[in-house]
């Protein structure tokens, strides 16, 4: 019999055995434990980093969508209020050349541009489909960054609806006109696409004299008028979009800044 037998066999030694055995027991658990306490803390050291990095990315995207935004809003807004004025022309029909030329410049200038911003969509992506949305501890931005991401599908379903608008309105328009008079004109806009937002004068004084319309049809005045009045109300209906995505923004912004101070 080996020497453990015999300690086991001898008065006390099995007590022995059995506190020497919970020893080695306690201390094997207390290692799993500490080893499994280290683990955590390094995951949980790892979802914070990679949390803020996310975040750093996300404020990155929310400040380049907010300078497209304001840049969208504001072309918008004037070519608004250019379609406003060539309905008004459209209204009040004239016979004569001054009327005619009036609508020929106005229809030139806002029925060939709008503005549809694309969003920095990329860390939005990532975090939904690579599971980093469970990273974000903060509940409010959570929501906030669901809220914003909800209004970029909207946003940008309605930027499609304003495409279909806009390509009936450039059919009419097209029907309408005698365009080979805008030679001049398309050429200076295709320059620099800002030069749509030159005023009104600039595009008239490179439009020659000529007949300015296509024919004497009055159908055709209407049906310009008609997919201008749809187009408009599309192309304002995004403008406000626009406007409350721009808010998301700017309120999804600032939270992380005060939650995070990122």
């Amino acid at each position: 019999m080996n020497k453990l037998s015999r300690d086991i066999n001898s008065r006390g030694g099995f007590a022995r055995y059995t506190k020497y055995a919970l020893g080695e027991i306690v201390l094997v658990v207390v290692g799993i434990l500490i080893a499994l306490q280290i683990n955590d803390w390094y995951q949980e050291r790892l979802d914070r980093q990679t949390e803020g990095e996310y975040l750093i990315s996300m404020k990155r995207d929310l400040t380049e969508d907010s300078r497209e935004l304001r840049a969208a809003i504001d072309g918008n807004s004037h070519l608004l209020t250019g379609l406003d004025r060539t309905l008004e022309l459209l209204a009040e029909p004239r016979d004569d050349d001054t009327w005619r030329r009036d609508l020929y410049t106005h229809g030139l200038k806002y029925t060939y541009w709008f503005v549809v911003m694309e969003f920095s969509r990329l860390t939005m992506a990532q975090l939904q489909y690579s599971g980093g949305m469970r990273l974000i501890r903060d509940a409010r931005v959570r929501e906030a960054m669901v809220s914003y991401e909800q209004g970029l599908e909207t946003a940008q379903q309605q930027g499609r609806d304003v495409m279909t608008y806009f390509h009936e309105l450039e059919e009419s328009h097209k029907a309408l006109f005698d365009l080979t008079l805008s030679k001049q004109a398309m050429e200076f806009i295709e320059e620099d696409y800002l030069n749509m937002l030159q005023p009104i004068e600039i595009i008239q004084s490179l439009v020659p004299q000529g007949v300015y319309f296509s024919g004497d049809d009055p159908s055709l005045i209407t049906d310009y008028y008609d997919d201008m009045l749809y187009y408009r109300t599309a192309l304002n209906i995004l403008a406000l979009m626009y406007q409350r995505q721009l808010q998301l923004a700017e309120s999804l912004s600032s939270l992380i800044e005060e939650q995070y101070g990122i």
